[in-house]
């Protein structure tokens, strides 16, 4: 488990939760990641579209 803030770094992982005041509301599975340069960008860019649209 890492906690961040960076949308680069949480792209890395699988599983995302976003917490507020405490309280998880929020989960984006993104899968396991095979080929880091192919589909770190894509993952950043769903990553961030979905962390706007939870108020981030």
């Amino acid at each position: 488990m890492i906690v961040t803030q960076d949308i680069r770094v949480a792209s890395h992982s699988r599983r995302v939760l976003f917490m507020k005041d405490g309280n998880i509301i929020g989960e984006k599975n993104l899968g396991k990641l095979k080929d880091l340069n192919a589909e770190l960008k894509d993952r950043e860019a769903e990553l961030s579209k979905w962390l706007l649209n939870l108020g981030f």
